[in-house]
């Protein structure tokens, strides 16, 4: 009885061991592999970069989304300049009604520019999420 004890006590130690390794080993990997947000940056093993199509070379889908949040941003930054145009021209227009018209046009040029900024950030975390899934992936 006292040797077959002592036997399930050792395959239980050795498998809680094995287990233990297994995990440290995960955690080397996924804070060595993974991406995560830090300020406007990303970390990547430790070092603050610039999300860019490198970062993303190595997910396909995670790619696709990086590029959606591209678009978004241009079709903010285009949204914004126009609000801008608005505003000004509002301002330096002499009529009241035109005035009022831009001041107007300048809102819902705004609110649409503020739409595609948060898109634009809801696609930039959706492709570093894919982008991490995909790296965990691979160490399958």
């Amino acid at each position: 009885m006292r040797q077959i004890l002592t036997c399930v006590g050792s395959i239980l130690a050795i498998t809680l061991a094995s287990a233990q390794s297994d995990s440290a080993s995960f955690a080397t990997y996924y804070e060595k592999e993974t991406v995560y947000f830090r300020g406007n940056g990303l970390v990547y093993n430790g070092y603050k970069i610039k999300p860019g199509p490198m970062v993303f070379d190595s997910s396909p889908a995670g790619m696709a989304e990086y590029r959606n949040s591209i678009r978004a941003k241009r079709h903010f930054l285009v949204s914004y300049v126009a609000t801008l145009g608005l505003l000004v021209g509002s301002v330096a227009s002499g009529n009241e009604r035109t005035a009022g018209l831009m001041l107007a046009g300048s809102v819902v040029t705004f609110s649409f520019s503020m739409h595609f900024i948060g898109k634009s950030t809801n696609h930039l975390h959706k492709s570093v999420w894919l982008r991490n899934r995909d790296a965990l992936n691979r160490r399958r």
